[in-house]
């Protein structure tokens, strides 16, 4: 569904490189399910020491989710651009960009939330240039921009077992983050933060 809407409209507005062949990668999840930003987690010492842990985020939907990512999209363009979020998903019929880290909370706090919304922003312009993405993410009923992350700050050495039984209660620290929280963005779309292990939940935003 995705890829035949970009392969179709996006490279009209958006030239595409000569000599490049257009065959994007889309893949469909149902039910619950886990993603990764691999560039994140092969920076994240514990990501590369644990293959079955590199994970940013937990997505659930009753209905089909489709899932682009949208680093093979722009690295078609004739166009140098590397300002782009991770990936498109979208399910019962609501859009999410999606960027997601690894990182420490005091990186999160001092630059790394503002930069995901700057690249999640930078995204939707070079998307809403595209009349047939616009069209198609302006007719949604809702729309979202997610910043997902995993704390650095609780993937401790297994070996400290009693410091490492406190550290989820770190997650509480913080009164201003839940997962039901939203904020307006641009392009008519809302801000949501996601921090794993909570779950983006689609059956929920549909609510």
């Amino acid at each position: 569904m995705l890829k035949e809407l970009f392969e179709s409209a996006f490279y009209l507005t958006h030239p595409r490189k000569a000599g490049t062949l257009l065959m994007l990668h889309e893949t469909l999840h149902h039910g619950s399910f886990s993603m990764c930003d691999p560039l994140a987690c092969a920076d994240c010492e514990h990501c590369r020491t644990n293959p079955g842990e590199r994970k940013n985020i937990k997505v659930h939907s009753s209905s089909d989710v489709h899932v682009l990512g949208l680093s093979q999209v722009f690295a078609l363009m004739t166009s140098d651009s590397d300002k782009n979020c991770d990936y498109l998903i979208e399910s019962c019929g609501v859009p999410c960009l999606l960027e997601m880290t690894c990182s420490r909370q005091q990186y999160v706090e001092k630059s790394k939330r503002s930069h995901a919304m700057s690249q999640l922003y930078s995204t939707l312009c070079v998307l809403f240039e595209v009349p047939d993405i616009r069209a198609h993410m302006e007719r949604a009923p809702k729309r979202y921009a997610v910043f997902s992350w995993k704390n650095k700050d609780l993937l401790e050495d297994d070996a400290d077992v009693v410091e490492r039984g406190f550290l989820p209660f770190t997650r509480f620290a913080d009164e201003t983050y839940s997962i039901d929280n939203e904020q307006n963005f641009d392009f008519g779309f809302r801000f949501k933060e996601v921090r794993y292990p909570d779950t983006l939940d689609f059956d929920a935003l549909m609510l």
